[in-house]
């Protein structure tokens, strides 16, 4: 540490990036404390087992950060779902279940910022079908199939349905 490092590493952020895709379930157990809720095997989830379906935690982890730590400027950096069963056929890929996430996901954001929660900005994760670190090419998070043997790319129900409510600017 050097004379000047403190006052750098303190100066306010300009936003504060959140990555949301799922939550952990908690309620007030024993004697008050925390306790952890585990979802059953029937609770919804993607294909990603890490991924448990939980829209409201886009509605509590931004009103959270803005009335507990005072942040003024939010920013949704990630949020998105995978699954392994985006597929081509007959030049569609009818990917509902993502369409229903994002519905789902951005109605919860949307009552967040309703309710005073200062979200500037969401970003989708993904635009097109990627290598992911943990999955590799095998789970698809983007709104665009990528065919990876021809790099053809074919927009997903969902990148039309979100092509919609990004030219309306609200959740359809």
């Amino acid at each position: 540490m050097t004379r000047g490092d403190f006052g750098l590493i303190s100066a306010p952020a300009d936003f504060l990036g959140l990555n949301i895709y799922t939550a952990t379930f908690v309620r007030r157990g024993a004697r008050g404390k925390p306790e952890v809720v585990a979802p059953t095997a029937s609770y919804p989830r993607t294909d990603s087992p890490w991924l448990n379906l939980a829209p409201r935690a886009l509605y509590w982890t931004p009103r959270l950060a803005a009335e507990v730590y005072g942040e003024k400027n939010i920013y949704i950096t990630e949020n998105g779902c995978g699954y392994n069963d985006d597929t081509v056929v007959r030049g569609e890929c009818l990917d509902l279940h993502r369409v229903e996430y994002l519905r789902n996901y951005l109605r919860e954001l949307h009552r967040a910022i309703a309710d005073g929660a200062p979200v500037r900005g969401y970003f989708l994760w993904s635009f097109i079908d990627n290598f992911e670190w943990s999955d590799g090419y095998r789970r698809r998070f983007g709104i665009v199939h990528n065919d990876f043997k021809t790099q053809r790319r074919t927009p997903k129900l969902s990148a039309h349905w979100y092509a919609q409510v990004i030219a309306a600017n609200r959740v359809l």
